[in-house]
């Protein structure tokens, strides 16, 4: 299994991987509209190959924070992330989340944000983003404590409320 950085070339297989694994054009669409975005970080998206076939991609991204005192800052969200169906459950999906972290990490954020399964990401360091003070606009239905943080080295308390960019809320409610 090989982790590296996305490449132009990759897109459409990309665009398959999130398409399969949601079974949602949506889903298919995230990848390339936040790729096309100001918010986009291309050291920030990675694909995993296993015998030369691209069977998952993950990617984090900037979104605003507006800050509970006023003002809005940007800060990177984990989204979306994909393994192929018959692919999942072998190391794929986190091998793309460590990978996405490190370089996050690395970068100096204080923080990584992600809307998901508190069960699968809590044993990555994700917590329930509200005790650090963020909230998400969580869909109905999703479960408590969905909208996650990972402190990361450079961690600094940042309340507010998630607000995302556009290019994410097209993609997502088409």
């Amino acid at each position: 299994m090989i982790c590296r950085l996305q490449r132009d070339d990759d897109q459409d297989l990309i665009y398959d991987v999130h398409r399969a694994a949601f079974a949602s054009d949506l889903h298919g669409r995230l990848p390339a509209a936040i790729g096309s975005s100001p918010q986009f970080v291309p050291g920030w998206s990675w694909v995993i190959e296993r015998d030369d076939e691209l069977i998952g991609h993950g990617m984090a991204s900037w979104t605003f924070l507006d800050l509970d005192g006023g003002g809005s800052v940007d800060v990177p969200h984990l989204s979306p992330l994909a393994v192929l169906p018959g692919h999942q459950r072998r190391g794929a999906g986190s091998a793309l989340i460590g990978a996405i972290t490190d370089a996050v990490d690395l970068a100096g954020a204080p923080f990584l944000l992600l809307e998901g399964s508190p069960g699968f990401y809590g044993r990555f360091g994700f917590q329930d983003a509200r005790i650090h003070g963020v909230r998400f606009p969580l869909p109905p239905g999703a479960p408590a404590g969905a909208g996650q943080l990972r402190p990361l080295t450079s961690y600094r308390q940042l309340a507010g409320r998630v607000r995302y960019p556009p290019a994410f809320l097209a993609a997502t409610t088409a």
